[in-house]
């Protein structure tokens, strides 16, 4: 019949063309399912939390966003001894290499060039916890290991993911 009509059929093309399109609209579902959770930009699985070993500092940050858009950054810092009246905050040069700092939240009394990065001090009040907010622009693509450290404390690392 198919002799008849003019056209030949091939069943075995038909059927590779029909499994590709299966495995195209399961990817399709895939990226449209990380979408809603956040996995390209806003949503439960790009906002992320970390603690240092003390429990003392929290940096709230972003896992996935775009190359060159503003982004926030903030740090509560708790448990300080009273006696304190400035926070120390240490930026590395490696996650400095990719950001640019656009705003800080308060502004800070000094910043001064470290050996390793800079560091920013705030004038903070009795009040217990600090949040520091620092707003940021990502100038690379793909993984970048942040570096943030209060005081003489350890580094805090956490990933983000900037996507072009």
């Amino acid at each position: 019949m198919p002799q008849d009509l003019g056209f030949q059929q091939d069943l075995a093309f038909q059927f590779r063309c029909w499994r590709l399109q299966r495995v195209g609209w399961v990817l399709l579902t895939l990226v449209l399912c990380g979408a809603l959770i956040g996995l390209f930009g806003h949503g439960m699985l790009a906002d992320a939390t970390i603690h240092d070993a003390s429990g003392r500092v929290r940096v709230d940050y972003e896992r996935f966003l775009r190359y060159d858009r503003l982004t926030r950054i903030t740090l509560s810092i708790s448990g300080l001894p009273r006696t304190f009246d400035t926070i120390r905050v240490q930026f590395h040069d490696r996650y400095l290499q990719d950001i640019t700092l656009q705003n800080i939240v308060p502004t800070p009394a000094k910043t001064t060039r470290i050996a390793d990065g800079i560091a920013l001090e705030f004038f903070v009040s009795s009040d217990d916890p600090a949040i520091l907010q620092f707003s940021a622009s990502f100038q690379t693509i793909g993984p970048v290991t942040g570096l943030i450290r209060i005081g003489d404390h350890e580094w805090v690392r956490f990933t983000q993911y900037v996507y072009p």
